[in-house]
This record gives structure tokens, C-alpha cells and sequence, in this order.
């Protein structure tokens, strides 16, 4: 979507998705030197370059003929932001999911197969080259968005149209947080950190689902467009860096930073962290909208903002929560994220129906990531590894009270039979004193039952006399 004039000199929204890349010559020719580029690998295995050629030369032949797709991507994107004029589409139109998709499968059709890297540390600097590509890419999505918000301003100034919406604000914010985030894995992935490579990938996965739905309909929701003075949270660059951490060769760097799959908090931390980051970003941006509505003349549709700053500030609160409860006990590393993937998607899909019927686009990205893809995220990481299964399974159950996590901690003890018997008698209200009376006549008018005699009445045994030893008698003498 962009602003565009007519013959009148009139300022209007409009958009432009017709695709224009199968058209050219160019896009057309580069793109089939890129496909051709996946078949070098297996030419180079039926040996048709003889011994000469080794696998390093196949790394270097396989990114050389991708690099001539990289420069036409940066020529497009060069002339797109030059061409245009204030508020009019750019001459070559708007760079828009073919762009997306193309560099993303240039980068993937560059990267070595992980069977031709050598084992060990021999290749370690041709492996951090694809360290430099991911932060090269995210290093353009910033370029790009700074341009965009000069660009933006500078024709506001010019034309002499207020800001009165505040939709500049927004829009210079969550461009600079989209741009963030890519900067901020691919620093945390040149520190070799494998959490948060594998975050990574998966939110490229995720963007990719997305941007496949988005082909289908015209999904307002999701900015996969370039515009040339549009700035807005932009996934264009998303799809690309991943494939860009994807790669093989990074992840023989980082391999030996992986967590083990029953080690769920050091897998989700990267996951919560982006969780709230990206709910605060709707926080900020919600409250900005928020703001600028209710001091203009559009403040009768704040729905959307104050259902988005109050979602937010829960997200956020509950990334943070569930970081602090996950080390609780080894259950609750299971139970407590699972149950809050669940809350993000519960409300990020009650809030993209509410932005949706509002026609509300500027933070549909980070809400359709926030309501898909981090959870989905979260969840396969902790039930998708067998490992992670098994070790939760084998987990004792809460507190070690059986395996159903219910536990009676601080229910009162049982009581000995002897004073539960003096507090049933505490209990037992007192009789009256006629009562008392009539009870003790007829207990004393009851004859005394006589003793029974014993059968075998016991008998004092009586003492042993020892024998007295009887003296025998002298014998007189004759």
C-alpha cells in the first residue's frame, strides 16, 4: 500500500500487487543461473570436473553464480527508493514478495550441503563467511529502513501535510524494531550461540507460512512490500536471513553451544525473549497509536490500540513470568511455557480478528508472528524432540506427591485418636443439672455385677527347700 496522486493533485491509498518480475528479461535470466548453480554439487560428484577440482572450489563456484542475483537485488532496491518521488510509486513499482522469496532462494542455492564440509575446524573461515551474509543482510534491512524514514519525513516536510494521525511515529518505531530484531540474531549468532540460531530458523519458517498465505489473498495484515516511502514492520529480509543462519556451515560453528533436548529452559530462553520483545514493541507502538488518536480527530476508533497496549503489557509480563517460574522445578518447564504459547495465541488471534475488522494494518506482522509463529516455536521445541518427551515422562510428579502435580502442602494433619476424642468431647454441649440427677439415680439403682469366680485361681507357688544332706552315722569302733 502507498500514497499515490491523481490528476486532481489529490492524496489517496492505494495499492499495487501486480506482479512484474516474470516480465523481465533480467530477473528471468538470473534467476535460472541461480537454479542451475544447485546441479554444480552433482556434477562435480560424477566426477565431469576431473581430480583437480576439490570440494572447497565447489563451495566457491556455487556462491559466484549466485552473486550476480545478490547485485540485482541491490540495483532493484537501489533504483526503487531513487526512482520514486514524493508520494508516487517508483518506476519499476513496488519490490514486493518476489523479491522475498527470490533472494531467500538465491541465499539457500549458494549455501554448501552439510556432506561437502570437511569435519573439524579446517574450514572454520570459509564457515564464518555465512556468518557475514546473515549480518550483511540484516545490515540492509537497516540501511533500508533508515532510508525509508528520511525519505518519509523529508516529503511530509515538503509537501506541507501534518502528522496528525501520528502515523509517522509509528511507523519510524516498528521499522526500526524489524530491522532490530534481524541485527539482534545475527549478533548473538556471530557469538556462535546455537539457541539462538535455531530461533532464527524458525522464525524464518514461520515468515515463510505466512508469506505463502499472503500470496493467496491480499493479506493486509502482512507487509512483504518495499514501498518507497512507506517505513512500517516490513518481514522483506526475513525470509533471506534465514536462510542465511540456516546454512550448514553456521551451524558446524555453533554445534558446540547446543543445549541437550531435556534441557527446555537454555532451548525456550531465546524463545520468551523474543516473545516479549515483540510484545513490547506492540505495547510501544499501541500506545503511540493510542495516543495520537485520542489528541486528534480519529480518537472513535481505539478499540484496536487499547485491546493492543492492554495484550501487550499482559504478553510481556507473562514472557518475563514464565522465565523466572521455568526454573521452578523440572515440570514447570514443561507446564508453565506450554500453557503460555497457549495464551499467546489465544489473544494474539482475538486481537488480529479486532485489527482485521478495524482495517487496521500497521502492526499486523507482529501480532500474526505473535499469534503463530513464536508459539508454534515454543512448543515444538519442548514436545517436538523425542529426548524432550521421554525426560518429561520419566519426570516425578509435583513436589514428588504421584504424577498428577496435585499436591496437599499446607492441609492440616491428622489427629491422634486421643484428642480427637477430647475435642468431640469439648464439643458435646452440656446437660442440664435434672439431667445429670437422673442420669447418676439410675446409674447408682444398678446392681454391681459380682466377680466371676476364676477357674484357675492362681496359686502362690511355694518355695523350694533345698534337701538337707542327712549325716551318716559314726561308726563306733570295736
Amino acid at each position: 500500500m502507498v500514497w499515490i496522486v491523481d490528476d486532481a493533485g489529490a492524496f489517496s491509498y492505494g495499492s499495487y500487487d501486480e506482479s512484474r518480475a516474470g516480465t523481465r528479461v533480467d530477473v528471468i535470466l538470473i534467476t535460472l543461473v541461480s537454479l542451475l548453480s544447485l546441479s554444480i554439487s552433482y556434477i562435480w560428484r560424477a566426477g565431469v570436473f576431473g581430480p583437480s577440482v576439490g570440494y572447497r572450489k565447489i563451495q566457491d563456484l556455487k556462491l559466484l553464480a549466485n552473486i550476480p542475483y545478490f547485485l540485482l537485488v541491490l540495483v532493484y532496491i537501489a533504483l526503487h527508493l531513487i526512482t520514486s518521488r514524493t508520494f508516487e510509486p517508483s518506476t519499476f513499482g513496488t519490490l514486493g514478495p518476489a523479491l522475498a522469496f527470490g533472494l531467500a532462494g538465491a541465499v539457500l542455492a549458494a549455501q554448501p550441503r552439510r556432506g561437502e564440509i570437511a569435519p573439524g575446524t579446517g574450514d572454520e573461515s570459509r564457515n564464518r563467511r555465512w556468518i557475514f551474509v546473515s549480518l550483511g543482510i540484516a545490515a540492509l534491512a537497516t540501511v533500508v529502513a533508515l532510508v525509508q524514514i528520511i525519505r518519509y519525513w523529508v516529503a511530509i516536510g515538503d509537501a506541507g501535510i501534518p502528522d496528525t494521525t501520528g502515523w509517522g511515529i509509528l511507523a519510524t518505531f516498528t521499522a526500526l524494531a524489524s530491522a532490530a530484531v534481524l541485527v539482534f540474531l545475527a549478533l548473538q549468532i556471530n557469538k556462535r550461540s546455537d539457541s539462538w540460531r535455531s530461533t532464527g530458523v524458525g522464525l524464518a519458517y514461520g515468515t515463510a507460512f505466512l508469506a505463502l498465505i499472503a500470496l493467496f489473498e491480499d493479506q493486509t495484515l502482512l507487509n512483504l512490500n518495499l514501498n518507497s516511502i512507506s517505513p512500517g514492520f516490513s518481514l522483506m529480509f526475513w525470509l533471506a536471513f534465514g536462510a542465511s543462519i540456516s546454512a550448514p556451515s553456521i551451524a558446524r560453528l555453533t554445534e558446540g553451544t547446543a543445549a541437550a533436548p531435556t534441557d527446555p529452559h537454555s532451548r525456550l530462553q531465546p524463545w520468551l525473549l523474543l516473545a516479549a520483545g515483540l510484545s513490547a514493541v506492540l505495547t510501544v507502538a499501541a500506545a503511540v497509536g493510542l495516543i495520537t488518536k485520542t489528541t486528534s480527530d480519529y480518537s472513535e476508533g481505539i478499540v484496536p490500540q487499547v485491546l493492543a497496549l492492554f495484550f501487550g503489557l499482559l504478553l510481556t509480563a507473562g514472557a518475563v513470568l514464565t522465565l523466572r517460574l521455568m526454573s521452578k522445578d523440572p515440570r514447570s518447564a514443561y507446564i508453565i511455557p506450554s500453557g503460555y504459547a497457549g495464551l499467546l495465541f489465544v489473544l494474539g488471534l482475538v486481537l488480529m480478528i479486532v485489527w482485521a475488522v478495524q482495517n487496521e494494518g500497521s502492526l499486523g506482522a507482529v501480532i500474526m508472528l505473535l499469534t503463530f509463529v513464536v508459539p508454534a516455536g515454543i512448543l515444538a521445541v519442548l514436545w517436538l524432540p523425542r529426548a524432550s518427551r521421554e525426560h518429561f515422562a520419566s519426570l516425578p510428579g509435583g513436589n514428588g506427591s504421584g504424577t498428577s502435580g496435585f499436591t496437599f502442602t499446607g492441609a492440616p494433619a491428622a489427629q491422634a485418636p486421643a484428642a480427637h476424642a477430647q475435642q468431640v468431647q469439648q464439643a458435646t454441649p452440656q446437660a442440664r443439672p435434672a439431667e445429670t440427677a437422673g442420669v447418676q439415680g439410675r446409674a447408682k439403682r444398678r446392681p454391681s455385677p459380682k466377680p466371676r469366680p476364676q477357674r484357675h485361681p492362681q496359686r502362690t507357688p511355694r518355695p523350694r527347700r533345698k534337701p538337707e544332706r542327712q549325716s551318716r552315722p559314726q561308726r563306733s569302733s570295736p
